[in-house]
């Protein structure tokens, strides 16, 4: 071990380290549970000493460290001023310096890659075409309501668009394939002009070309209506900074002096938009730190390309530096697990890169094999897992504290939402009077249902008249005596002429509701953001009905709120309403973790399932992966769009005649999308795995016992997969088991007696 930093650290991390000192750029591949955020905060510490022969010393307001979620960013921002506020003792000759580091620390940028882009906007809002007062939209609602207006333009006005009442599916299906496309597309960076010109120049379908032409349409008028309302959508923020660079490469190089040290973390779920922006940046950068693992790019439904880290490092002739030595799992967990992916890698490119254990991994506490597949029925699954579960609960753990496995060191994993809600109902009465079961998502406090609603009346309270806004709130949990979907329908079928239409429908109707909210208004204007919410709050009695219904948790949530209401800005009276609003906005599409969240014990005392998505990041003891039985990809997955290299869409859809949309080479495009679906699918599975630190349980088998399918079979499974991996031999390690723990099974999770009431 050497010392950069002032912390120990291993090879591999001194190799990057002193590359970032050395280098203008630095790409490193780092393995789960390979101490990266450790090695960051090393690199900040070397990069802030004192100047002092060749070293050039930078400052801490200097920095620019984006993550990928909020919450790792509060996580690396609360570490660096830790390791900052320790220099003070561990430097004493330099103490003077290292409080002017600290007290510079809050004008760092820390944050994701969007907050970064629209702090760059502010900055530099005179180059853009975004300005500073715009506000941040989180609701797809005024895009969904542009492209609906935009189809009954169409149909009125143009006679080649009406090619689309062909198309075999109801009209709000329809809008609903437009709104993923476009969603698709910004995300991409793609303008739907170029889309439509390459399809046209592609000779497709007649209706896919009018499709593409509603797009536009739609597209132009999503943006006017932006510009109208002063407000841009998260994708704009990238898009628009792009822009402002392409327009103005000066604007660029500002922001780049502002910051001439920029890491970008978990760089392999990076999309190409954000790409352009780090390029744009990097000629006036200074220091370039990139850290991304390919294994883990499971985003691709954003449009994160697994491949742009190799792509990035090609074009710049950097050798990406390994980071590989594993503290997460135990030596017999890390071992089964590069024997699996070592296999499953001789399919899946990258998988088969091993971790590497470090000197002080623990060893298992038990005699259990550390990775257990058991191939329970497809109707069995939950009874098995709820057996596991029960098992577990009271056996002796690789953590030091607690000793014996609780609650919350156990988390069921889910691949999708749906699987999640199944597991948490049917795990809740597997395990009634043994342990509480909830779903998680991702430690996030803001993502919670009650948070969001509170937004989205909030963000109605600022702005009467605007019925969008007003429709949405109402939907809330705010709302639940009120019905207005059925206005709200006939509104979007015909249209309003003049007004606000459903704001008269709720002062005619329920004028009791439209009192509170005019008080809530009326009282905004002088009241701080806590008071508003505790007005909120108490003229539509909403925590009242959630405790007369039992929801103390979703009470518990509100009050917490107004709380972090007043931690967050400190003095209670200089947060407005409108400054909190935009805040809020931004921890709920980010997922910001609640100040709460990180003070006193945050060991929940229940089983938590959450979906693999929700867990990047985090580790638990034991991990179960349910239901790998399950197909996943087919037919009835497939999409019904795909964009071309070459930009051009294809569409697969029915039409009224009997046949489809798709042309000539919908089918090898859909064969490339499959694949590189199945690839993401694996990288899935191991961000699963790798999330355990003693034991990983897998479930699912078939109801009758069967060969595994081939890949391109419809029903392939990651169950498929592994027994595919496993045919030439079973690894130490793996544990191939049937029905749930056997006998011998229940006697190897022991090495020692489960104490009294461990199993609450």
């Amino acid at each position: 071990m050497t010392l950069r930093g002032f912390r120990e650290v291993n090879e591999q991390q001194s190799n990057i380290v002193d590359s970032v000192l050395g280098n203008k750029v630095t790409i490193a591949t780092a393995g789960a549970g390979s101490g990266k955020t450790y090695t960051m905060i090393a690199t900040v510490m070397e990069l802030l000493r004192p100047p002092g022969g060749t070293h050039l010393a930078f400052t801490a307001d200097q920095l620019a460290l984006v993550t990928f979620t909020v919450e790792a960013a509060e996580q690396l921002r609360a570490e660096t001023d830790e390791a900052i506020f320790a220099a003070l003792t561990k430097d004493p000759t330099n103490r003077d310096h290292w409080w002017e580091q600290r007290e510079r620390l809050p004008s760092a940028f820390i944050g994701t890659i969007h907050s970064f882009a629209h702090q760059l906007l502010k900055d530099f809002g005179h180059d853009s075409t975004v300005p500073r007062s715009s506000t941040l939209n989180s609701s797809g609602t005024a895009r969904r309501e542009a492209i609906a207006d935009a189809l009954e333009v169409a149909f009125a006005g143009h006679p080649s668009m009406t090619t689309l009442l062909e198309v075999d599916l109801p009209e709000y299906r329809l809008v609903k394939e437009a709104e993923n496309v476009l969603d698709h597309l910004s995300r991409v960076g793609i303008d739907p002009e170029s889309v439509a010109a390459a399809t046209d120049h592609a000779g497709a379908h007649e209706v896919t070309r009018a499709f593409v032409r509603w797009l536009v349409a739609s597209d132009h008028a999503h943006t006017n209506d932006k510009v109208r309302r002063g407000s841009v959508d998260v994708d704009d923020l990238l898009l628009r900074l792009v822009s402002a660079f392409r327009a103005d490469p000066d604007g660029a190089s500002k922001a780049a002096r502002q910051h001439p040290v920029l890491f970008v973390d978990e760089f392999q779920d990076t999309d190409r938009v954000q790409i352009d922006v780090i390029e744009r940046l990097l000629t006036d950068l200074q220091k370039l730190l990139v850290v991304g693992d390919v294994k883990q790019s499971i985003y691709g439904f954003r449009a994160a390309d697994a491949k742009l880290l190799h792509q990035l490092a090609k074009r710049l002739s950097v050798k990406p530096l390994p980071l590989h030595v594993s503290r997460r799992p135990s030596r017999e967990l890390l071992d089964a697990q590069n024997a699996l992916f070592s296999r499953i890698g001789t399919r899946y490119t990258d998988l088969d890169e091993k971790l590497l254990a470090y000197d002080g991994s623990p060893t298992s506490p038990t005699t259990l094999a550390p990775l257990v597949v058991d191939q329970s029925g497809w109707d069995d699954v939950p009874a098995n897992l709820g057996t596991w579960v029960k098992e577990l609960l009271g056996t002796p753990s690789v953590l030091p504290n607690p000793m014996f496995l609780e609650p919350a060191d156990l988390v069921v994993l889910c691949r999708t939402n749906s699987q999640a809600d199944q597991a948490v109902a049917e795990l809740t009465s597997e395990l009634a009077g043994v342990a509480e079961v909830r779903r998680s998502r991702g430690e996030s406090f803001f993502e919670q249902p009650e948070v969001v609603a509170t937004l989205q009346v909030l963000e109605m309270l600022l702005r009467p008249g605007d019925d969008a806004t007003l429709a949405i709130a109402l939907d809330s949990m705010y709302f639940t005596d009120i019905d207005a979907r059925s206005e709200i329908a006939r509104l979007v079928q015909y249209g309003k002429d003049r007004g606000s239409p459903l704001t008269d429908w709720l002062i005619d109707h329920h004028p009791d509701t439209m009192a509170w909210i005019t008080t809530c208004r009326r009282t905004a204007r002088s009241d701080s953001a806590p008071q508003v919410l505790a007005r909120l709050y108490e003229t539509s009695g909403v925590l009242d009905r959630l405790r007369a219904e039992g929801r103390t948790d979703s009470a518990l949530v509100l009050e917490d709120l107004r709380e972090d209401a007043r931690n967050v800005f400190k003095r209670e009276q200089a947060l407005t309403l409108d400054a909190f609003v935009e805040w809020l906005r931004i921890a709920v599409l980010n997922g910001f973790p609640s100040p709460r969240d990180r003070r006193g014990d945050r060991r929940p005392p229940y089983v938590r399932v959450m979906t693999i998505h929700q867990s990047k990041g985090m580790q638990y003891p034991v991990v179960f992966i349910p239901w790998i039985n399950r197909a996943l990809a087919s037919a009835a997955t497939d999409p019904h769009y795909l964009i071309g290299d070459d930009d051009r869409l294809d569409l697969n859809l029915p039409l009224r005649d009997g046949g489809t949309t798709r042309s000539a080479e919908w089918d090898r495009m859909l064969t490339r999308n499959r694949r590189a679906l199945l690839e993401e699918e694996m990288r899935l599975l191991y961000v699963a795995v790798t999330r355990a630190q003693q034991q990983v349980i897998l479930l699912g088998g078939r109801t009758q016992p069967s060969p595994p399918v081939p890949a391109h079979h419809d029903k392939y499974s990651w169950l498929d997969e592994i027994v595919h991996s496993l045919e030439d031999g079973i690894p130490s390690g793996v544990h191939m088991v049937a029905g749930g723990p056997g006998t011998a099974e229940i006697a190897a999770l022991r090495r020692a007696s489960k104490p009294e009431g461990a199993t609450l």
